[in-house]
């Protein structure tokens, strides 16, 4: 089976165009990193000086690993089933926003250079469970996060448009639509390819154990909890 970074991007929907090559000091000027939570966890970041992770967190007896509720309190994370795949000791970060929680930490791109940072390329594990192939794929997929820059120089040279992956000038409506054929295919006719296209639109950074409030660079909070 080919590597997943010899994988030839499938356009998402018309034929893909090849454009310059976008350099590293755009992208640095584009990437944000964000991680979101609740309220209730935030006053208890501030107390802890740090985002820990789910296992650094029972380490230091703020959850306890035998209480499913505790596990699946934290707005930003699967618990269980990261527990489960070994990614307990992650912190998840994204590009853009997620819509789980209702305050939203900006983190320092620069987080990114540590050694313990890795990147999963395919996006979200959650959607690659229960089939070998999918789960392989998934693997093959993270690199280290001080790869990640360069696997966007090319990756957003590649892709039919880099507005889906920054989501600018794109409406929502498009992207439902594009998850909508991706779907279809993938459960009409057992074709994963448009699937694993349009989820490397939602790349996942893992930073193990915690991250120091140093490089937490804003907080937003959702309109009603401010």
């Amino acid at each position: 089976m080919e590597s997943f970074e010899k994988k030839e991007l499938v356009s998402l929907t018309v034929d893909v165009k090849k454009r310059p090559e976008i350099s590293e000091k755009e992208i640095m000027e584009k990437l944000h990193l964000y991680h979101s939570t609740s309220k209730e966890k935030w006053e208890k970041i501030k107390k802890q000086g740090k985002i820990m992770s789910i296992a650094e967190l029972i380490k230091n007896r703020f959850l306890s690993e035998n209480d499913p509720e505790d596990l699946l309190s934290d707005a930003a994370s699967s618990g269980i089933m990261d527990k489960q795949h070994g990614r307990d000791n992650s912190i998840f970060l994204s590009h853009k926003p997620s819509n789980m929680g209702d305050v939203v930490l900006e983190i320092d791109p620069e987080i990114l250079n540590r050694e313990d940072v890795m990147v999963a390329t395919a996006g979200d594990l959650i959607h690659f469970i229960g089939k070998e192939d999918d789960e392989k794929y998934f693997k093959n997929s993270i690199i280290k996060g001080s790869e990640f820059i360069s696997y966007l120089k090319k990756y957003l040279t590649d892709i039919e448009n880099d507005d889906l992956f920054w989501r600018e000038n794109i409406k929502k409506e498009r992207l439902q639509n594009l998850f909508g054929e991706a779907m279809l295919e993938r459960v009409r006719d057992k074709n994963d390819d448009k699937f694993r296209a349009y989820m490397r639109l939602f790349p996942e950074v893992m930073v193990q154990g915690e991250i120091p409030m140093e490089y937490i660079k804003s907080v937003q909070f959702s309109q009603e909890n401010k």
